[in-house]
């Protein structure tokens, strides 16, 4: 039974995203419209179903579940009334219900559960489209997308929660105070938005996001999917990453990451100082660059970590098995505990520091003169640390501006300072 299980695992791997996409074609499918004489849904696609509600009638809450159907949600300038049509599907696959305050659409599956899925004969092709006034003032929005395409545009509403399921949905122009969205296996794409407050958790499927503000509070978390951000400007972010999060923008307040399985990349384009920076990595590869912090705190353990021009007005690094690497860094009253590893440094390092080592090699690029150090060690400590090449086991000068303190360890540590 356990060979079985690791025999599947294996096979679902290398399928991937593109063979769960291939039982998205039973769906709605826009390649062959020119045939719809093979659909399961032959028989209705001239049916349609739609009302209009008149401004009075609009309600504040409005929930559409798609299961198969194509999903068109946008807003009109020009339009004063909400209208909803439904094409494609019979009556006892539409649930419509309309009260003063909530307007639901619900699309339940009409094909048998046992029918074998991605063949041209178990196709639906249908729509479901709602057009509101751009004038209109909706409370909460609600989408949940199963297998069916989805795309929604132009929305302002208070919340706006988001449920993408295997297929590909595609959010843009956004406004609303807490966004919601929860991405399953399919594709996600976000453009031009604008929240308080930030929610997106997502599974297997990929998800794009251009373009998007956040003025609160962002809580992100991928399983094994991956997230790309282009121009993003996070307040008080938290991020759980198992997958790949790969980030251009600014962060702003407290930031807090949990990195697991998975590649971190992120290019913070020198954001306004961030209050603290806190990330926790543990087997993937993590790639940071382009901020400054009042506290940076950074844990890692195996994997390659490379940080580049990050300042911090204090620091405390923790390494375990990995290689970390920082170049171009100012780091001040910095507390660096390393394990097992390699650590290469090479910048400032300004104020009282200090360096606990086990096994690991350490090479220290200080890009300032030695004068301006005091290098203090302890005294099993000597035996195999180089400062500018050589052996030289001063006490330090006990004036000067900027100490570093050296503390354990039988791996090589070098120094090199400018003179």
């Amino acid at each position: 039974m356990k060979k079985k299980r690791i025999i599947f695992f294996i096979a679902v791997s290398l399928i991937g995203i593109s063979g769960l996409r291939l039982f998205c074609s039973g769906a709605f499918d826009e390649d062959n419209l020119d045939d719809p004489g093979v659909c399961y849904n032959e028989k209705w696609l001239d049916n349609v179903i739609s009302a209009e509600l008149p401004p009075d009638k609009i309600p504040k809450i409005i929930k559409v579940e798609n299961c198969n159907a194509k999903l068109t949600i946008h807003t009109h300038v020009s339009a004063a009334s909400l209208h909803y049509s439904i094409k494609g599907l019979p009556e006892h696959a539409v649930k419509v219900k309309r009260s003063s305050s909530e307007l639901v659409i619900t699309e339940e599956e009409i094909r048998p559960k046992n029918r074998r899925s991605g063949k041209k004969k178990d196709r639906i092709i249908a729509y479901i489209d709602l057009v509101i006034p751009a004038s209109a003032s909706i409370d909460s929005l609600i989408v949940n997308s199963s297998i069916g395409r989805a795309e929604i545009t132009g929305m302002s509403c208070t919340s706006f929660a988001l449920n993408a399921g295997i297929n590909q949905v595609k959010v843009s122009d956004v406004k609303c105070k807490n966004l919601d969205v929860e991405g399953s296996i399919g594709f996600l794409e976000m453009k031009n938005i604008l929240c308080d407050d930030c929610k997106i958790e997502t599974s297997v499927g990929d998800t794009r996001i251009e373009n998007i503000s956040v003025e609160n509070k962002t809580a992100l978390k991928t399983s094994v999917g991956s997230i790309t951000v282009e121009n993003g400007n996070f307040k008080n972010p938290g991020l759980s990453i198992n997958g790949g999060f790969n980030f251009k923008g600014t962060f702003e307040g407290k930031v807090k990451i949990e990195s697991g399985i998975g590649h971190v990349d992120m290019d913070l384009q020198n954001s306004n100082k961030i209050d603290e920076f806190d990330i926790n990595g543990s087997v993937g590869n993590i790639e940071l660059k382009n901020f400054t912090a009042n506290m940076l705190k950074m844990k890692f353990s195996v994997g390659k970590t490379k940080i580049k021009n990050v300042l911090a007005d204090k620091a405390f690094i923790e390494t375990s098995n990995g290689s970390t690497y920082l170049d171009n860094c100012i780091l001040k009253d910095a507390a660096i505990n390393l394990s097992i590893g390699k650590f290469d440094f090479s910048g400032i390092l300004k104020g009282a520091c200090s360096i606990e080592r086990s096994i690991g090699s350490v090479n220290l690029h200080i890009k300032d003169s030695r004068n301006n150090y005091g290098v203090f060690f302890e005294d099993a400590s000597r035996s195999n640390i180089k400062i500018n090449g050589e052996s030289i086991f001063t006490v330090g000068n006990q004036n000067a501006k900027n100490t570093l303190h050296i503390k354990g360890g039988n791996g090589s540590f070098s120094i090199k300072f400018l003179d």
